[in-house]
């Protein structure tokens, strides 16, 4: 069996904790020998025009690499606020794709975001948005614990 092709999708090259830890990942000399990784870079430091640039440019790589390349598993990094909503779109397109989907969530505060930030219908996106994925990561068992209580997803 070869190696698994994965394309791993966030915001590579601003500064952050994700991006960091997706930095990590593609240095990675286990991960490496393990997997082939690919990655899109879906955010860029500067005003909203350039920030709406990148993200409609990350949205076409994703598609054409979808179509293009073998691609196992779409790794996904997300917070909340615009990022979960972002980050849905990526998660809506792989699914038309029928691919497998890890959500890697950075976030901790979601009870403030859920609660205090969303209607109703922000909600009902949210909770599709996590309940779409194959496979959900979280920083800590605290939030994992909220995930399944607000979300109803492990």
């Amino acid at each position: 069996m070869g190696k698994k092709n994965i394309l791993m999708i966030g915001p590579l090259g601003v500064q952050g904790g994700m991006s960091i830890v997706m930095k990590n990942y593609i240095k990675s000399k286990k991960l490496i020998d393990l997997v082939e990784l690919k990655y899109i870079s879906t955010a860029v430091d500067g005003n909203k025009v350039k920030k709406l640039v990148i993200m409609i440019s990350s949205l076409v790589k994703l598609v054409y690499m979808l179509l293009f390349n073998k691609i196992d598993i779409v790794h996904i990094h997300a917070a909340l606020d615009a990022s979960i909503y972002r980050k849905g779109l990526f998660v809506k397109i792989c699914k038309l794709f029928d691919k497998k989907v890890i959500l890697h969530f950075h976030a901790s505060d979601l009870e403030a975001f859920y609660f205090d930030r969303c209607d109703d219908k922000k909600r009902k996106i949210v909770k599709e948005i996590f309940k779409s994925a194959d496979k959900i990561i979280c920083l800590n068992n605290l939030m994992k614990k909220l995930l399944k209580e607000i979300l109803d997803v492990e």
